[in-house]
């Protein structure tokens, strides 16, 4: 199929008959907020001020400036996307500059209070181990010897004890 000419194409949001408009074709649908965001509209023809010849040698060199932008403009973008485009750009810009001004600040003082009780853990758990380790070994090694004789006897009791036992104990009756 050949390609159409580009004279040929159909403005994306060109209204219909019945005033409504047509969606755009990358989404298949146009939104409100698409539609409010995206409005390219065509640049108009630019033009040089009627004064110009009176005009002072630096006024000239700047409208003529403007005049020479304007026309790469209308050059680069006729029907108007290239400032939709900006336009578009400045407000996700301007909207994330924004939430940023207002979410930084709040993260940054959480980040620095967890910061501070970490610093706090720390402290305590050098405390705690500093007076496990001024302990005696002996009184360390007693003390393990003891949790792990009565580990020990818990785990011989319920290896060698009868389940019905255990079922009377823990009040049970359907313990297998």
């Amino acid at each position: 199929m050949p390609a159409r000419p580009l004279s040929e194409t159909p403005d994306p949001f060109a209204e219909t008959e019945d005033g409504r408009e047509t969606p755009s074709p990358s989404t298949g649908r146009s939104t409100p907020v698409g539609r409010w965001l995206w409005r390219p509209r065509p640049v108009p023809m630019p033009l040089l001020p009627l004064d110009f010849e009176r005009l002072g040698a630096f006024q000239r060199g700047v409208e003529a400036l403007l005049y020479a932008i304007a026309r790469l403009e209308r050059w680069l973008s006729p029907g108007g996307g290239l400032r939709a485009w900006l336009r578009l750009n400045l407000l996700a810009g301007l909207a994330l500059s924004a939430s940023a001004v207002l979410v930084l600040p709040a993260a940054r003082h959480v980040i620095l209070e967890l910061v501070d009780w970490t610093g706090m853990a720390d402290t305590m758990a050098a405390h705690v181990s500093g007076a496990v380790l001024r302990l005696p070994p002996a009184l360390v090694v007693l003390a393990l010897t003891a949790l792990g004789l009565a580990y020990w006897r818990r785990w011989h009791q319920r290896r060698h004890s009868d389940p019905r036992d255990l079922r009377e104990r823990a009040g049970y009756e359907d313990y297998r």
